[in-house]
């Protein structure tokens, strides 16, 4: 013989007049009430339901952008030519076709 364990959770069932269940909870200053199996379910549901999605589209959000703005960074500035010696100018600022714009005028 087995003996089976059911959880019924009835906070969906709960009437609103007063205010919802989440609002109680998170204005409650008993921090053990998080511990409880109902009010975790609760959150595991809200995080399941509705959060997660959000958060994990702004974190690939977030990652592509930085991603992005590495490779700004690297092509933009990294990848250039040196700067002469005696010149202020990056030599990819000067030269066109090989040929020193400077020389040219």
């Amino acid at each position: 013989m087995y003996k089976v364990e059911y959880q019924l959770n009835q906070l969906c069932n709960m009437s609103t007049e007063d205010g919802e269940i989440i609002d109680a909870v998170a204005q409650s200053d008993e921090y053990a009430i998080f511990k409880t199996d109902c009010v975790m379910d609760m959150i595991d549901f809200k995080w399941d339901m509705f959060a997660a999605k959000i958060h994990y589209v702004g974190m690939v959000v977030h990652i592509v952008y930085c991603v992005y703005l590495l490779i700004y960074v690297k092509t933009t500035f990294l990848d250039k030519d040196e700067i002469m010696k005696d010149d202020i100018v990056p030599m990819h600022a000067v030269k066109k076709d090989h040929v020193d714009m400077r020389k040219a005028r």
